[in-house]
């Protein structure tokens, strides 16, 4: 089905250095290819952001949802001093995303074209995430049953996947207060909004 997700890399060779220090998640301990729920936070441990983290080398791809992309690719921005990366708001590609409660194939993280195929499963659902161009998207979901907005929010729901901006107010609810647990890491070091958490 088209998914409401956007997509901002972060390119560079310091691109997981820099995501490390403001991230939750353990961007530095993740293995190219892998993707994992990530989430940024205030300095009052506050949600701001959640996305998907997939790391390729040395891009880093958030799969944001929609229009959050924007306000993420911004404040990633102004945290960026002299770090040697590029941040950018992936333009002009659609996302298409299949669900299934069976395995889709091995769990990976591919560059597709100019946007990235992230395949992984989550709460008990597989989900097989596209950002490609608008005519593939339209091509992906010739031969897909589609969700209508509501059944495909009750599976995001069921899957503990709050977005900031619908269910979550952006910088209202501490993280510790939603089911998130596994969008941010206790092994690493200091990050915005650790103290709290």
């Amino acid at each position: 089905m088209p998914a409401p997700y956007g997509l901002v890399r972060v390119q560079g060779p310091e691109a997981r250095e820099y995501l490390q220090r403001i991230c939750a998640q353990d961007v530095l301990g993740m293995a190219p290819g892998e993707a994992r729920p990530a989430a940024f936070l205030n300095a009052k441990g506050r949600l701001l952001h959640t996305c998907w983290v997939a790391v390729l080398g040395d891009t880093v791809w958030l799969s944001v949802p929609d229009p959050d992309s924007a306000a993420l690719a911004a404040m990633l921005e102004q945290f960026h001093f002299t770090e040697r990366l590029e941040i950018a708001r992936i333009e002009g590609l659609g996302c298409f995303e299949h669900w299934s409660s069976a395995p889709l194939g091995d769990a990976t993280v591919v560059e597709v074209g100019d946007g990235v195929r992230l395949s992984f499963p989550w709460h008990g659902v597989w989900r097989d995430r596209w950002h490609v161009a608008l005519d593939r998207v339209d091509a992906l979901a010739a031969d897909a049953e589609p969700l209508s907005a509501a059944e495909a929010a009750c599976l995001r729901i069921a899957t503990a996947e709050p977005w900031v901006g619908v269910e979550v107010e952006p910088g209202g609810t501490l993280a510790l207060e939603l089911p998130i647990a596994d969008h941010i890491s206790t092994t690493k070091g200091c990050y915005t909004g650790q103290e709290i958490v």
